[in-house]
Order: structure tokens, then sequence, then C-alpha cells
């Protein structure tokens, strides 16, 4: 079962779950849509949002829960490292 649901409500909060991301092109997160990303290495994350665009984040703080919505974190343009993926 599905840790994240979209069903079109914004969850808030910090992540009450979370699980450790491997970044693979075109391949959803096993649990799920995610509503958080945590990275604790430096640099960019290619993600696809829950509403299908794909975009390069660039410049995100290291070691702090970023609250968005997302299913897929994509290997290429992805520099940051321990990526993980939170769920509220």
């Amino acid at each position: 079962m599905a840790k994240g649901s979209h069903g079109g409500q914004r969850k808030s909060g910090p992540p009450t779950d979370a699980s450790v991301v491997t970044k693979a092109d075109d391949t959803a997160l096993p649990d799920g849509p995610a509503t958080h990303l945590y990275i604790g290495g430096a640099g960019n994350v290619h993600v696809k949002m829950v509403g299908g665009t794909k975009v390069v984040l660039t410049g995100l703080a290291v070691g702090v829960w970023h609250e968005m919505s997302f299913v897929e974190v994509e290997s290429t343009s992805t520099t940051a490292t321990s990526i993980v993926a939170g769920y509220a």
C-alpha cells in the first residue's frame, strides 16, 4: 500500500514516515507520492511533480525537509546525494 496520497488535498506538517530514494529515470517512487524531500549532500534534484511536470531544483538547503508533492526522482541531472522521500 502506498504511503502517500494526493487526492487534491494538501498535506502539511512534518513527515511521519520516510524512505531512502533510489534515483531512476521515469520510475515512480515505490511507496507512492511523497510530501517532503530531504537531501543530505548538496546538488541538483530532478523531480517529477504530482501534476506531471518535471523540474530540476537547484540551491536547495541541505539537511532540512522541503515540503512538496512529487512522484519520481530522476537520475538524469540529479547530483544531490542522500535523498529521502518523506510522507505526511
